[in-house]
């Protein structure tokens, strides 16, 4: 499974204590939410997503792909709904603790800090750990991500001096492949408004830039990829656009 998916921008901004998201065991209040990604590749091909929340300002649907991602949320358990697929994160203290998916459970593991350090993924039928995610934190934030399934890749994060408010979506889109995240960074700590302009992992190297609205939030990604093979250099790009409302 590809690694989507973790979290420059044009200008800064601060966070006043209410736009704090991270550890208190909230959903995050902030002012505006995320309801939809649009995501267009050099080639044409595009990709959309559209979310929709509660009166209580959490996720409760998705739209992707033609797939309706449905969640409800109890007191310490969401439940995602899609056809006749079931997934459940149960949380406690405001921070998912294990995911239970058809094939698979996750154990979430979290720092003093309540940051998510590991996300160990047991196969059900094997009875084994098939794969592990580590997130190495300094200064507050992830700068490196490691998977560990067949084989080993690291990912190395540079970020640059610029900040956002509210949270970054595509550092959450490198996390794990799932709407929630994307919405609910505070669920799994990753809360920080630093942004990053580098990725490496393995042979490839990704250069990132944002554009902000007004306010502060990120509205545009455009992301340069650049994989080196046998030699042999390939390109593609990447447009995000994210919308707020």
């Amino acid at each position: 499974m590809a690694l989507l998916a973790v979290l420059l921008c044009v200008g800064n901004s601060s966070c006043s204590k209410e736009d704090d998201l991270g550890g208190n065991g909230e959903v995050t209040s902030s002012s505006k939410k995320l309801t939809k990604i649009v995501r267009t590749r050099d080639n044409g091909d595009s990709y959309e997503a559209i979310l929709s929340y509660d009166d209580n300002g959490r996720l409760i649907s998705c739209y992707e792909d033609g797939e309706i991602y449905q969640f409800s949320w109890s007191d310490n358990t969401i439940t995602r709904t899609t056809g006749d697929n079931e997934r459940t994160y149960s949380y406690i203290d405001g921070l998912i603790r294990q995911e239970q998916r058809e094939n698979y459970t996750l154990d979430y593991a979290y720092n003093s800090s309540k940051q998510i350090i590991a996300m160990n993924w047991f196969n059900k039928y094997s009875n084994k750990v098939n794969r592990k995610d580590v997130y190495s934190w300094e200064n507050g934030r992830i700068t490196q991500i490691t998977q560990e399934e067949y084989d080993i890749h690291t990912s190395q994060i540079t970020y640059g001096s610029k900040t956002c408010k509210g949270h970054n979506p595509y550092m959450t889109l490198l996390m794990s492949n799932t709407q929630l995240f994307r919405t609910h960074p505070e669920l799994i700590g990753v809360t920080y408004k630093q942004l990053p302009i580098k990725i490496v992992t393995d042979s490839r190297v990704k250069d990132i830039s944002y554009t902000l609205d007004k306010d502060g939030y990120v509205i545009g990604c455009f992301v340069e990829q650049i994989t080196k093979t046998n030699g042999e250099e390939s390109k593609i790009t990447y447009t995000y656009t994210f919308t707020w409302e």
